[in-house]
Parts: structure tokens; sequence; C-alpha cells
């Protein structure tokens, strides 16, 4: 048999953590992060764990999702493929009572749809801030599955397709009225790399512009962070920042990438 005990083994090690010797117990500041899969985590969990940790010293409680916002998208070739996949996971896993009950509630019809970042994320609470390629080489090569591997290897019908998931991506994260919160943000780019901002290279060499803002005004990916984590509940616009380009050939337009 097999059993699957996350929610229980994720309360397990905030209480461990909690103990006296580890500290977080009476920490004053959180940022919860992961990268990857634990990035989808971080939408599935964000307040959860918030309630986990909360303590009278608690001052600030952060969450920064790195490379975990996978698209809700078909293949290049049209066939589905996340929602197979969620569903099956959401029901083999018995996910019902370790997701965000209101996204449950609010998909009482299909549930499976809240083991997916992109129906969490519109039930956030918590302060969050959205790291994200958005030409993830990841969901390139295993949703979008356009069929070649760096981008000067594609050809101009593989191009087409990777600006049109650019576009779908921008459209579906910004259309969710998490990312326009107070006290929210995100930086969103279009380097063809997964877990970039894990990287040196990536942390403190990409940049993009504030949205909205002059194209060719950019801010590193280590300053809108840094700013974001360091503000109250400002206005979002103030912590998003998203790469306007979009391919021309087999070179990202972004300068910095």
């Amino acid at each position: 048999s097999m059993y699957f005990r996350g929610q229980q083994i994720l309360k397990a090690l905030l209480a461990k953590l909690k103990q006296p010797e580890y500290g977080l117990g009476h920490a004053k500041q959180v940022l919860l992060t992961g990268c990857s899969a634990g990035g989808m985590s971080t939408y599935l969990h964000a307040d959860t764990v918030k309630a986990e940790v909360a303590n009278p010293a608690l001052t600030r409680y952060k969450v920064a999702a790195l490379s975990g916002f996978f698209l809700d998208h078909p293949t290049a070739a049209g066939a589905p493929v996340t929602d197979d996949n969620y569903h099956y996971m959401f029901h083999m896993q018995n996910m019902s009572g370790g997701v965000n009950q209101a996204c449950v509630a609010a998909h009482s019809s299909s549930p499976a749809m809240c083991s997916t970042p992109q129906a969490n994320y519109a039930f956030v609470k918590s302060p969050f801030f959205v790291m994200n390629s958005m030409l993830d080489a990841f969901q390139m090569g295993h949703i979008l599955q356009v069929g070649c591997a760096s981008l000067a290897r594609c050809n101009a019908t593989q191009i087409q397709e990777m600006k049109d998931y650019q576009q779908s991506f921008r459209t579906t994260i910004t259309s969710i009225g998490t990312l326009s919160a107070p006290g929210n943000g995100g930086f969103l780019y279009n380097c063809d790399v997964h877990c970039g901002e894990q990287s040196s290279d990536g942390f403190n060499k990409f940049a993009v512009p504030r949205m909205n803002g002059a194209a060719d005004e950019r801010t590193l990916m280590q300053a809108a962070l840094t700013a974001w984590w360091a503000s109250d509940e400002s206005a979002a616009e103030e912590h998003t920042y998203i790469e306007p380009c979009t391919l021309t050939g087999a070179r990202p337009c972004n300068p910095t990438c």
C-alpha cells in the first residue's frame, strides 16, 4: 500500500522547527520560498504555513515563489497535459484536505483544479511575490512540448509557439487579482531558464522594467525582491515588473538574459 502524508509531514516539520533550539517559534520575520515543485508548493501552502508559524513576535511573513507557476496550457500540438496530470495527482493522493480550502469551496464541481498554482493563486491572502520566466525552460519542454532544446535550435514556427505561450502566461497571471493586491508584486522575465532565480547569474543579472514603466528603465531581480521584502502594504504596481518584449528570433529579446 502507498500512503501520502504530505500535509502531516509539513506540519510535523514546522512543529519541529518551532522548538526552542531552532527558533521558528519566536521568529520575527519569515520568508517562505521554494523553486520549481517547491515554488508550486508555496502557492498551495502559503496561508497554511503562515497560520502554523504565527507567534506574538512575528511582524513580517511573506512568500516568494520561484519558477512555480506552471501554466495550465495545451501542448504545441493542442493536446491537454496539465489538466490530466493534476486531476490524477489530486485524486490519487487524496489532496482534498491539503490544499487551499477557499479554492476547493469555489471549485466544488472540480476541486482537482486546486492542485494547480494557477487556481490557488487567486485565493492566497499572504503577501506574495511571483518570480517566474514566462518562457520557463521546463515548461517549454514539458507543457508546451515545443520540440527544440534551445532557442538557437528552434524554427520560425516553434518561435511563434513560444511567443504565444509567453503572451498567454502574461495574460493569465495579470488577470488574477492577487498580483495587483496591495502588498504583492512579481518579477516576470522571459529568459529560457528554469529556476534562474536561484543562480547568481540570474538573481544578480536579469533585469526587467516596472509594469507600465519605461521599457529602457530596468530593475535587477535582486533589487526588485529586496524592495518588495522591505515594503509594507504598498501598491502592487510599485513592485510588479514584467518583461514587455517578445521573441524576435533565436535569442531572448531581454538583453540581460
